[in-house]
């Protein structure tokens, strides 16, 4: 194993909270979809506190829509340590994350707001050291079709590198939930930092092509706020993650 990957921590955890959530209107008419409320509490919260407790303790967040909501309340944070980029509206995903450069750790883990995924530290780091890809990213295995897409995969894997990137049926093995580990300077070296370009459209084609996106497999359920729908489930099943503490709003 490479000594250097061997080495390294991550504490940081960056999150895309910028996009307008119009599949969620008239959810996000007013707020952004990082701040709709799952049970009374602002779904980011969820992932701060979550997040928090299994050891990450630096936090990038990655705004643009609604902003100064998210800024506003997520300042007044005591003993975390929170950072923003205000990006503009228009900004797809990728650009986001080239606007916030020199605010970026060397390693971080990059989540999208909208899923919500019991992560394990120590089990996804050490995976991450094992495969020893640059870039890794969270694949559900949807044995039970309840992933967001039904029966449709869009992660197809051979021994734990990424193949191929599509919605199609379960010929795939399982479905991109949006919590990836990425090297900063390998992300940096396949994008081009003018461009507005998008993780899942324009990143990630690239990135299986160039052999450089492994993965990490979980057979446990993630939760995902898409559309309204979606909300009455997600509120029940984020229950029994938060049994033992209170969450800080």
């Amino acid at each position: 194993m490479d000594v250097r990957i061997e080495m390294i921590n991550i504490d940081q955890v960056v999150i895309l909270a910028g996009g307008k959530g119009n599949r969620l209107k008239p959810l996000t008419n007013h707020i952004s979809k990082c701040m709709v409320n799952i049970n009374s509490i602002p779904l980011l919260s969820y992932h701060l506190n979550y997040l928090y407790s299994e050891g990450f303790k630096k936090f990038l967040i990655l705004t643009g829509y609604k902003s100064n909501k998210i800024i506003s309340n997520y300042s007044k944070y005591q003993n975390f340590n929170i950072q923003f980029s205000k990006g503009q509206i228009k900004f797809n995903t990728g650009k986001r994350i080239v606007d916030a450069y020199n605010l970026l750790d060397s390693y971080f883990l990059l989540i999208y707001c909208d899923n919500f995924w019991p992560i394990n530290k120590k089990k996804i780091i050490k995976q991450y050291k094992k495969i020893n890809y640059p870039i890794m990213n969270t694949v559900f295995s949807n044995k039970k079709n309840i992933g967001e897409y039904g029966n449709l995969n869009n992660i197809k894997y051979d021994n734990y590198l990424v193949s191929a990137y599509g919605k199609k049926n379960n010929s795939n093995n399982g479905v991109d939930i949006g919590y990836f580990i990425i090297e900063k300077k390998t992300l940096f070296k396949f994008i081009k930092t003018n461009d507005n370009f998008s993780l899942s459209k324009d990143l990630i084609p690239t990135l299986i092509q160039k052999k450089k996106l492994g993965c990490y497999i979980t057979d446990q359920e993630y939760l995902y706020l898409t559309k309204p729908k979606d909300k009455i489930n997600f509120e029940k099943k984020i229950k029994k993650y938060f049994k033992n503490f209170k969450i800080k709003k």
